[in-house]
């Protein structure tokens, strides 16, 4: 997580904090699920769940599939798309 460039967006945004840690947990989420978690259920690095590749459907990704799990039991919307433009002060900005 590149939290110096988030904390840039949002200034740059003057969006509201609560929206920023709005977008830390969804990328917490995002992270911990759809990567770290994998892995340590494998044991090992077989564990890999990938972030989408070039030319993929972001909701086709591992990732993606096990983060749009956790926001479905937090009655999130799915995630249909990946990168920085999913961050709610970088819509601010356009």
């Amino acid at each position: 997580m590149n939290l110096p460039l988030l904390e840039a967006v949002y200034r740059r945004s003057y969006s509201p904090l609560v929206e920023l840690y709005s977008d830390l947990d969804r990328i917490l989420v995002h992270e911990i699920y759809g990567h770290a978690l994998p892995y340590l259920l494998a044991g090992d690095l077989s564990g890999r769940c990938a972030d989408p590749a070039p030319g993929q459907k972001a909701s086709d990704a591992c990732s993606i599939r096990r983060e749009n799990a956790v926001r479905a039991e937090l009655g999130l919307s799915r995630r249909t798309g990946y990168g920085l433009d999913l961050v709610l002060a970088r819509r601010r900005l356009e």
